[in-house]
């Protein structure tokens, strides 16, 4: 849900001259993460199994987003032209 938004976010953060410039080292974090914390989660599931790297994962995961919360600035989204109800979709239903 989030990754097609962070390009768009950093964007907004920076003037448009910059936006290129937002855009290259943003998406370098999915390179950077992919190597180095493949190796990573790769050790410590060998060590001490696959539960301990979900929930090493689910700790990462969490701190991002309470770092991202308390340091990203907020910027105003788009206007929504339609609303969709999550009740109605009928992939939600079978859920």
């Amino acid at each position: 849900v989030l990754w097609p938004m962070v390009s768009a976010y950093a964007m907004r953060l920076v003037p448009p001259h910059q936006h290129g410039r937002a855009i290259a080292v943003t998406m370098s974090g999915s390179t950077f993460g992919l190597g180095i914390g493949l190796p990573i989660m790769t050790a410590i599931g060998t060590e001490f199994g696959w539960r301990v790297v979900f929930g090493v994962l689910t700790v990462v995961i969490f701190a991002i987003a309470i770092l991202g919360q308390i340091f990203l600035p907020s910027v105003e989204g788009e206007n929504v032209q339609k609303q969709i109800h999550l009740f109605l979709l009928s992939a939600i239903k079978l859920l």
